[in-house]
């Protein structure tokens, strides 16, 4: 807990040393997310960090709206998405990604969290219509990806019940 308070103390003394133009660099952004991470490391359940983990969330998305060219964004953004899911914000996870997706098309990690859009959609969010869009999303993009084998399962599994999941393994077996 105290380095966390420790943390939040240094990243308010980044943000107000640059009190006249109101927008710390992007590198300090930057180090302070770094700084971020290694506590949030540290903390194998994110809840226990969760004014870190916000505050990271909070920064991602300064440092993307300030500096979106930065070649880091994208990066950052997908791991936000990741931390966004350890809290339960699904929806802010999902938006995260639907960042990285739309404005840096073509990063190596727009498959990633076109997949992970599907897989939040179906296994946290329950919305299996729209799962399964994101799934076909992810399919027609990116059919030869390393996720393509598991997301045809998964969209293949939805809509059907644990019990008939178990039916159908042991009929194969």
């Amino acid at each position: 807990m105290i380095r966390v308070f420790l943390l939040i103390l240094s990243m308010s003394f980044v943000y107000g040393s640059s009190a006249q133009t109101n927008v710390p660099s992007a590198e300090q952004m930057i180090d302070s997310l770094l700084q971020m991470e290694k506590v949030l490391a540290a903390n194998a359940d994110v809840n226990e960090s969760a004014v870190a983990a916000v505050s990271y969330l909070n920064t991602v998305e300064k440092l993307q709206k300030c500096y979106p060219e930065h070649p880091r964004c994208p990066e950052f953004l997908f791991r936000a998405g990741d931390v966004a899911v350890g809290l339960k914000k699904y929806e802010r996870s999902l938006a995260l990604w639907s960042m990285l997706i739309k404005e840096y098309v073509g990063h190596e990690l727009e498959a990633r969290a076109t997949f992970f859009t599907a897989f939040v959609l179906d296994s946290k969010v329950e919305d299996k219509v729209s799962a399964y869009e994101a799934y076909n999303t992810f399919l027609n993009s990116f059919p030869d990806h390393e996720l393509a084998a598991t997301a045809k399962m998964l969209q293949s599994q939805l809509g059907v019940s644990e019990e008939q999941l178990i039916e159908k393994f042991k009929q194969k077996n």
